[in-house]
């Protein structure tokens, strides 16, 4: 979990495309988690999972496709116990909670559309660096470089902080300190001492990243850009096969 959201380096295809046909083939991901069914949300789900280990994303992300993979079945049981429509499988089961059809049916079109949507970001975060979503959310979209410049330093320095959490958890450990105690509020405090060092080493981090981007002139004047990529014929491929996917799904 410690690189989850984090860049992946590789050479893969996916890899090499365009950061903007990435972005836009995520939120083409998106349209088609609303208009697939089961069978098409569970080929989607397989797809991603294969575009995952083809990527190399799957091996830092592997336990976040795990959480995702069992909040989806805890999506599903909720679903069976709750959903009143449709034929009960067993007339007398727990009475009012009777499983249905109805209720299985939506339970896994909810899951398997969370698993969707929430497995493509690993792909996109771990196949492009952060400098070049930058450069696409501002050059591409327009966007005020001042909330691009934001919203991929907090993406980086979420694998940071899940790091230093790992780190300061088994130094903590090493001392023979253990997080235990009766009751929620015992429990809370108990993670005093991981929470502590953890918000000190942030806002040392955050210190010296500011002076950093003082040094370089930060703001002093209009922006440049070293490296721009271009639109390849590939890219063209991989929207015009997007276009072609979200077509039929909207025409079934």
């Amino acid at each position: 979990m410690v690189k989850v959201l984090g860049y992946v380096p590789g050479v893969s295809i996916i890899h090499n495309m365009h950061p903007l046909t990435k972005l836009i083939w995520l939120m083409g991901g998106l349209v088609l988690s609303l208009l697939l069914g089961v069978r098409g949300l569970a080929i989607g789900v397989v797809v991603i999972f294969a575009m995952a280990e083809y990527t190399g994303v799957w091996s830092p992300s592997k336990g976040y496709y795990q959480f995702l993979l069992f909040f989806a079945g805890i999506v599903v049981v909720l679903s069976l116990l709750f959903t009143k429509e449709g034929t009960a499988f067993w007339s007398d089961f727990l009475g009012t909670l009777a499983p249905t059809d109805e209720g299985l049916y939506i339970g896994f079109v909810t899951g398997l559309r969370m698993v969707f949507v929430a497995g493509v970001f690993p792909i996109f975060l771990g196949t492009t660096e952060p400098r070049d979503i930058v450069t696409t959310l501002v050059e591409n979209l327009k966007v005020p470089y001042d909330y691009a410049f934001m919203f991929t330093s907090a993406l980086r320095f979420v694998p940071i902080l899940l790091e230093e959490i790992d780190l300061i958890d088994q130094a903590q450990r090493a001392r023979g300190f253990q997080v235990s105690g009766r009751g929620p509020l015992a429990r809370l405090r108990a993670y005093g001492p991981i929470a502590v060092p953890l918000v000190i080493s942030s806002l040392a981090r955050a210190e010296n990243m500011a002076v950093a981007m003082e040094t370089r002139g930060y703001g002093s004047g209009p922006r440049t850009y070293y490296y721009s990529a271009p639109m390849v014929l590939g890219d063209i491929f991989a929207l015009g096969l997007l276009s072609v996917l979200i077509l039929m799904t909207a025409l079934q």
